[in-house]
């Protein structure tokens, strides 16, 4: 005991808030999404630019519902174990590498329902967890094809 990662004094951890109160402070409307491509997320240095920013990106996407283990897949409603789910604008190809038109999902704060075939677009935030990644914060945030 004591000398593991877990155990050590002095390692940086990520900043959590803990009774945090929200208070609002003005009438301005909420901000646009800024809209990209596919392409803007899969180039590292644009990517860095909208890390936290609420873009848009227009497909129409298909999902991949991928069913190989080896491919860290289908653990929930088509989202691998690590909670992205792999959507493309021709077919998309999910795993460690994303094919050059496949795009990760995440479901921090939104689940994609498992009966969507299809996205028109998709909005969301942009993060970063060792790859960058779209994380849509609802049902609005994905406009089904129609």
């Amino acid at each position: 005991a004591g000398d593991s990662y877990c155990d050590a004094p002095n390692v940086d951890r990520l900043s959590q808030l803990g009774s945090a109160t929200v208070s609002r402070v003005g009438e301005a409307a909420l901000p646009v999404p800024t809209e990209i491509s596919v392409n803007d997320l899969k180039n590292p240095q644009s990517a860095e630019s909208y890390e936290g920013v609420l873009v848009t990106i227009r497909g129409p996407f298909q999902i991949a519902r991928c069913e190989d283990p080896a491919q860290n897949c289908c653990v929930d409603e088509g989202y691998d174990r690590y909670g992205n789910l792999c959507v493309g604008l021709d077919s998309p190809t999910c795993g460690r590498e994303p094919g050059p038109t496949s795009l990760e999902v995440t479901n921090e704060f939104y689940s994609i329902p498992e009966e969507t075939t299809c996205i028109q677009e998709i909005t969301g935030v942009v993060v970063w967890f060792f790859s960058y990644r779209l994380s849509p914060r609802g049902p609005a945030d994905v406009v089904p094809c129609s």
